[in-house]
């Protein structure tokens, strides 16, 4: 939500500093059919490294911790998950500022982006089924030193902007990917339609996203022309566009926890998010990684949802004092056998809480960092015609957290005693 509600600043941002400028022009072909790459989506994105989202994040961080210390709250370091949640959204400004400088070609398959200040780019483009080599560059390739990828750098398309009134050409080619093609199903059998699949290289199985929901995961993917396609009504899927590499097929869904409506959403917490992995299995740890060449077509590429290895893991929150249920706070859920593992569930009022559709035989670590026994006024407050209801917390809790292992059967009575925040012992 924090990076939503700053794109309109970053957009004036980036409109302001484009108000004048060189221009940089050309052409965009499919070298396959030798023909314009109609509507090409085209981009100029600076070699020189920035921190623009770094200092975004950063300035963000600092007006939540004077906003907590003039409301009296402890100005706490932030986790080792805060901090990697903080590097993603840093990540992601900088995508934001990349897609805000972008344009389409013509028709023809002619651009012209103006506005161009000093400073070198590379120049880049994006059409469905064909491969923009930019996008197979980590974020670390860029300052890296090794020759190899400093070479492959060298290979892009750049230009180098010395003044205002400059006006460069460049023609860029772009060459047909690899596809994979297959069906998503249960393991019943029966389609599973509309899930989101992408074709995930080596490097990025263990970076796991903890800032978007999986639909904005896959709205930005499209936007930024990775491959990442939506199964159909019978579950098929096809994912276009890969460079010769090692690649793992992931496909996932989120929805709504079972009871959950627009009235009562408050209890979703992070909601139901399951994946598999090529090999039909549900930790990205255990997914087998196959290689890919450019320009192949594979079919028969199938995945299969085991749904009979998801569980449940519900429980309490209690005090140490005098075992009553709080009834204000969140449990979090993490794993260190897998990163991508990572849900959120709020304590409601009879202080319970509920993880759905978990992959079994795994240990789970709950951490609880906000959890407070909390006043709830008769009626909450109304919006568009939902009862929202607004607690108190007149105790607070000390951190803890609990590890969990979840095994063949689902798990419901798991209990996490806490102790009142200005009880707990010292580090």
């Amino acid at each position: 939500m924090r990076v939503v509600c700053c794109l309109p600043l970053l957009l004036v941002a980036t409109l302001r500093a484009q108000s004048h400028g060189a221009t940089v022009s050309g052409t965009v072909i499919c070298d396959d059919t030798g023909k314009p790459a109609h509507l090409a989506k085209v981009f100029l994105s600076s070699a020189e490294p920035g921190h623009a989202g770094e200092k975004m994040v950063h300035d963000m961080e600092a007006a939540m911790q004077k906003s907590m210390a003039k409301s009296g709250e402890p100005r706490t370091p932030p986790t080792e998950q805060q901090r990697k949640r903080q590097q993603q959204a840093a990540k992601q400004f900088d995508t934001v500022a990349d897609l805000l400088s972008a344009t389409n070609a013509g028709l023809d398959g002619t651009y012209r982006i103006t506005g161009v200040k000093p400073g070198t780019y590379f120049v880049h483009a994006q059409v469905p089924g064909y491969v923009d080599p930019y996008t197979g560059f980590a974020p670390d390739d860029f300052t890296s030193t090794d020759p190899a990828i400093r070479a492959r750098l060298a290979a892009l398309p750049t230009v180098r902007i010395a003044s205002d009134e400059e006006n460069q050409s460049v023609t860029l080619h772009l060459q047909r990917g690899g596809a994979l093609m297959g069906r998503v199903l249960f393991d019943d059998g029966s389609p599973a339609a509309g899930w989101t699949v992408w074709a995930l290289h080596a490097r990025e199985l263990g970076e796991a996203d903890l800032v978007l929901s999986p639909s904005l995961q896959s709205t930005t993917a499209k936007e930024m022309g990775k491959p990442v396609a939506t199964t159909d009504d019978r579950g098929t899927y096809r994912v276009a566009g890969l460079p010769d590499g090692e690649y793992v097929l992931r496909a996932d869904m989120g929805a709504l926890p079972r009871g959950i409506t627009g009235s009562n959403a408050m209890l979703a917490g992070s909601g139901v998010r399951i994946a598999v992995y090529s090999g039909n299995v549900l930790l990205a740890s255990a997914a087998k990684p196959s290689a890919v060449r450019q320009g192949e077509e594979r079919t028969e590429e199938d995945l299969v949802i085991p749904a009979k290895a998801l569980r449940t893991l519900s429980g309490r929150v209690v005090a140490v004092s005098d075992g009553h249920p709080l009834n204000m706070g969140n449990v979090m859920l993490s794993s260190k056998q897998d990163g991508h593992l990572q849900a959120k569930a709020p304590i409601r009022r009879d202080g319970s809480f509920v993880f759905e559709d978990l992959p079994e035989n795994v240990t789970y670590t709950l951490t609880l960092d906000d959890a407070a026994d909390a006043t709830y006024a008769p009626e909450g407050e109304s919006l568009m015609g939902l009862n929202i209801a607004l607690g108190k917390a007149t105790q607070k809790y000390a951190h803890t957290t609990q590890d969990v292992l979840l095994g063949s059967s689902d798990t419901s009575s798991v209990q996490m005693r806490l102790r009142p925040a200005d009880n707990a012992p010292s580090n």
